[in-house]
């Protein structure tokens, strides 16, 4: 009875031991990341010359703008739902819709301009910036 007894004690007590893993870890394939989009007119030296590069510049900062506008309004649109606030929920839509008729002028004069071309979305999708340094800008 005794050896029975010191035998699920030993078991009771490996039990609660940490085994070994005999995996082997599958190698990770290299992550690839979509580029974070930079435009020259982020830097705080950019000085436009012409107009195109203030048809970018103002393109840019609107796009900014929206992303900001986009993710405050979102926030506003659920804590509007949660409370079932209609008005919080209005001028979420408001203010989104404020910026987004902003991002859409201001992309419209600059490919117009010839400054940048834009595939897909705005905010998502490939932006193409057609700037000359020393011509359009300097920095």
């Amino acid at each position: 009875m005794k050896i029975t007894a010191l035998a699920v004690a030993f078991l009771t007590v490996a039990s609660a031991l940490p085994l070994r893993a005999q995996v082997v870890a599958a190698p990770q394939p290299a992550s690839v990341e979509k580029p974070k989009p930079s435009c020259p007119c982020d830097s705080s030296n950019f000085k436009p010359l012409t107009d195109k590069a203030r048809a970018v510049e103002a393109y840019w900062d609107a796009r900014r703008s929206y992303r900001s506008a986009r993710t405050v309004a979102t926030t506003a649109a659920l804590f509007a739902l949660f409370s079932r606030d209609g008005g919080l929920m209005n001028e979420a839509q408001n203010t989104l819709s404020e910026a987004s008729s902003k991002l859409f002028s201001a992309r419209t004069k600059a490919e117009q301009l010839g400054a940048l071309k834009v595939t897909g979305d705005d905010v998502d999708g490939t932006i193409e910036i057609k700037l000359q340094k020393g011509v359009d800008y300097t920095l």
